[in-house]
């Protein structure tokens, strides 16, 4: 078997960038400045090494933090080539990550999405480089921020977490905060909410089934920070039945991009209010308990109106 640099250096974990000879080579047309990028990531295809051989495009995407946007290479399943997505600084609407297990995603809004609530940008990775990732969330964000002096954001009281305050399923979550501040100081806990279990508001059978498949609606923290609102929550924000969770998911929503939000009962769910969060033509929607904490926490950092 012949060898290439590219074969050689391929595994699981997500790589810098920094000379042109670490380009993978299916992206060696693009037009890359090194010199001017804030942070260059190869994201390795989701293969094991045995399966890999020095004639394949080893690497799904190319992620490149420039100077005005972020863009995205990514490598066509069908086809040869690639695709691009880019969004500018200045459109990012929200951005979130998840974890579970070793299936980690990205995915970055755009107030000027061409689908109106499709993400601009999205990519899956292996969680073992989650720091890497976790790098390029604080650079889209920090470019992302409006001109001048960031606003701070009024969220009412701030809390200091227990590890246990979220109930002993729901540590991760605790744990997950307690790592984003070491980053970010300037984050406040605001709200929380545990996992409650919730009833089914429609169908012939929803009582049996509230009973064989539970639905749980699942704990949540709430943070504020200088032009944002943080959330860190499950990958699903619901789930049925009573297989364990191991997702942490952590969403980021640029406030001063926010153009309505409004609150509305969850049509399947009972005792459920869904949190639509709208900016420009994207939008996130967040389900919280009726009348907790939490919610009335993000409704009032974004200033919602309530449906109906």
């Amino acid at each position: 078997m012949r060898r290439t640099k590219e074969f050689d250096e391929f595994g699981p974990w997500v790589d810098e960038v920094t000379a042109a000879e670490d380009v993978p080579s299916l992206y060696r047309d693009h037009r890359l400045d090194l010199a001017s990028a804030q942070l260059v990531l190869k994201v390795p295809r989701r293969i094991s090494r045995r399966d890999a051989n020095p004639d394949m495009d080893l690497y799904d995407h190319l992620v490149v933090a420039g100077p005005q946007a972020l863009t995205v290479l990514s490598r066509r399943s069908s086809t040869p080539g690639y695709d691009v997505s880019e969004v500018p600084y200045s459109r990012v609407a929200s951005l979130s990550t998840s974890v579970e297990l070793l299936d980690g995603r990205l995915t970055v809004h755009d107030v000027e999405a061409a689908t109106p609530g499709r993400a601009a940008v999205a990519f899956r990775y292996n969680s073992v480089s989650q720091d890497a990732i976790e790098r390029l969330m604080r650079i889209v964000r920090r470019s992302a921020q409006p001109g001048g002096e960031p606003a701070v954001v009024d969220g009412g009281s701030y809390l200091d977490l227990d590890l246990q305050d979220l109930g002993p399923h729901d540590v991760a979550l605790v744990t997950a905060q307690r790592e984003v501040v070491t980053h970010d100081p300037q984050l406040a806990v605001v709200a929380v909410h545990p996992r409650t279990g919730v009833p089914r508001r429609t169908g012939t059978a929803r009582g049996l089934l509230d009973v064989l498949r539970p639905a749980t609606l699942h704990a949540a923290v709430v943070m504020v920070g200088p032009d944002e609102l943080h959330v860190l929550h499950r990958r699903r924000w619901l789930t049925t039945g009573r297989r364990p969770v191991h997702s942490v998911a952590q969403t980021v929503v640029l406030v001063p991009r926010v153009t309505e939000t409004v609150v509305r009962e969850d049509e399947r769910w009972s005792e459920v209010q869904v949190i639509q969060v709208t900016s420009g033509r994207s939008a996130r929607e967040i389900p919280v308990p009726q009348g907790s904490a939490s919610g009335e926490a993000i409704t009032r950092v974004l200033g919602a109106n309530a449906a109906g």
